[in-house]
């Protein structure tokens, strides 16, 4: 039986469905992060486990306990608020503090101290929270959220309030406390980085409904949706026509702009496009959804390439990403294309696309 399981939740606010028909379940001790754009309904979700909403429909079981009508203070769930909520006139100690006021003086002192031990605080009970970094007031939040052991941490957007430099930085400490404390936490972000580098799956959410939920390697190579193959990570989209010829490999073909047509290697996606059972090939109209690393550029035109022009190039370091125009621009749009970091390619040249054919494999999903 999974340590947390929410099964079926559903809320409307107004005429407006937030979430719909939500079932997952968190096992004891994972990290599971909630990612999606504004409006999904990740945040919905975090406030329903919370006990902050009343949900329309679905159950909140934690340790086989069902806690949907209990009250936020009875559920022993920890939430680190995204602007942390923390007492400005209180010091570090007294933030902690705040909810064990039913523990004696010299027990209460002694889980602060720990507390705050176990977050890298130590020795800070008597600072102002108003004379500690950025950083360290997540710590503190943390720490305050931690002190009464609760059953499952609840992180609202933790780090959004920093700037990049610390963000990272208080990423991988946040990371390093969760593992050593083996705490099950579900996490609220929009940060698809943030996810991936603290989820040990993530849970993907479009309009209320779960998209897929997945560790963060097999989000990003086998996404289940369109939607998720175009909102985790670079994608470019191209239209194009499906060939399955009674289980063969997937092949997309795809318009030049001169009236011919490239033939591109595809990935199924699960569930997806699945392989035909019979020999006939069945032409189906699809979207084929392209990462940058997918792509390269070739010497010169052949049978695979598609012709294009640069309209930007951007140095990273470990790469060239190039934005580049088909041609038949009416027809076919931009790429993005992940080149050598030593690439001579500039704005305006005229160059070749082609997929690379070891690798990760463009997605093809069925056009609606």
């Amino acid at each position: 039986m999974p340590f947390l399981h929410l099964d079926g939740l559903a809320k409307r606010f107004g005429t407006t469905a937030v979430l719909a028909d939500f079932s997952l379940t968190v096992e004891r001790g994972e990290i599971l992060a909630l990612l999606g754009p504004s409006g999904s309904g990740k945040t919905t979700a975090l406030r329903l486990v919370a006990g902050f909403e009343t949900p329309d429909a679905g159950r909140i079981v934690v340790a086989g306990d069902d806690v949907t009508a209990l009250a936020p203070a009875r559920r022993r769930f920890g939430m680190v608020f995204q602007h942390y909520a923390l007492f400005p006139h209180l010091d570090v100690g007294d933030n902690v503090a705040f909810g064990l006021a039913e523990l004696p003086a010299a027990e209460r002192g002694a889980r602060v101290a720990e507390t705050l031990a176990l977050v890298g605080l130590a020795g800070l009970e008597r600072r102002r929270v108003d004379q500690i970094s950025g950083g360290q007031q997540q710590r503190v939040a943390l720490a305050r959220a931690l002190a009464p052991e609760p059953r499952v941490l609840l992180l609202d957007e933790p780090m959004s309030n920093l700037d990049p430099t610390l963000r990272e930085r208080t990423r991988r400490e946040l990371q390093a406390t969760l593992r050593r404390i083996g705490i099950t936490t579900l996490l609220v972000t929009h940060e698809q980085e943030e996810a991936f580098a603290l989820g040990d799956r993530v849970a993907v959410l479009q309009a209320g409904h779960l998209q897929q939920v997945a560790a963060p390697r097999e989000l990003y190579t086998r996404p289940a949706t369109r939607f998720v193959a175009t909102f985790v990570g670079r994608a470019s989209v191209l239209g194009g026509e499906a060939t399955d010829a009674g289980g063969a490999p997937l092949t997309v073909t795809l318009p030049r702009g001169d009236g011919t047509t490239v033939a591109w290697p595809a990935a199924r996606p699960p569930g997806e496009l699945a392989p035909s059972s019979h020999a006939a090939v069945d032409l189906r109209a699809v979207d084929l959804v392209l990462r940058p690393e997918s792509l390269e550029l070739a010497p010169a035109a052949s049978a695979l390439t598609l012709p294009a022009t640069v309209l930007e190039a951007r140095f990273l370091g470990t790469g060239t990403l190039l934005v580049v125009q088909l041609a038949g621009a009416a027809g076919a749009g931009t790429l993005e294309v992940l080149a050598a970091p030593d690439v001579a390619a500039a704005v305006g040249d005229q160059v070749y696309v082609q997929p690379r054919l070891q690798g990760l494999l463009p997605f093809a999903f069925p056009r609606s």
